[in-house]
């Protein structure tokens, strides 16, 4: 006869009763939600006397990084900016046994990996939940608003200003400005980094 406590606890979770194995293996009798270390004791019964002995059982926490960049960046935690159409790369790592994707993306991903999201036109959230731990990164748009002063006048029209104005949260590195006065491919100013 066998017993079987999966914490330890006092509490049997199994008695098989009078059997006749010489060995007996309680399948997927223990579950354990949270991370730690737990003591699990067995009890072999016989007629002339009984032997009980403990196991340890360790539950790791489940880790999870995700990342994300655009093709021009290096891997940060986010957010990040982009232009509308560019491709966002997602890296992730956990040591979980699945993962399940949700916001900007969805679908059961694999532990660790990667993914590229293509054509990306508006800004978004990628979740990614891994044995019931979630990260997310996040992208945002870049877009400005531009505009010339003065914007007509009498020629010659000198010292027209140019002026660019992010119209959303641009985060990730240091903006740089490229002006280009009559559009024909010659940066008039580039303001560096």
């Amino acid at each position: 006869r066998y017993f079987f406590d999966c914490t330890d606890n006092g509490t049997w979770e199994l008695d098989t009763g009078n059997v006749s194995n010489t060995s007996y293996t309680a399948t997927d009798l223990c579950s354990y939600a949270l991370a730690g270390t737990y003591t699990a004791r067995v009890r072999m019964w016989h007629s002339e006397g009984s032997v009980d002995k403990t196991v340890s059982v360790t539950v790791n926490a489940v880790t999870l990084t995700l990342q994300g960049k655009s093709t021009a960046s290096s891997y940060s935690d986010g957010p990040i900016s982009i232009t509308s159409g560019a491709s966002v790369l997602l890296s992730w790592s956990s040591n979980a046994s699945s993962c399940a994707a949700s916001g900007g993306w969805t679908g059961a991903k694999a532990a660790s990996g990667t993914a590229t999201i293509p054509n990306v036109t508006s800004g978004a959230t990628y979740t990614l939940t891994c044995g019931g731990v979630s990260d997310s990164f996040e992208t945002r748009i870049l877009n400005a608003a531009v505009s010339a002063t003065p914007s007509s006048g009498t020629a010659p029209l000198n010292g027209v200003d140019l002026s660019a104005t992010p119209s959303n949260t641009v985060s990730g590195p240091t903006l740089r400005y490229f002006f280009d006065c009559t559009d024909n491919g010659t940066w008039e100013l580039d303001t560096g980094n």
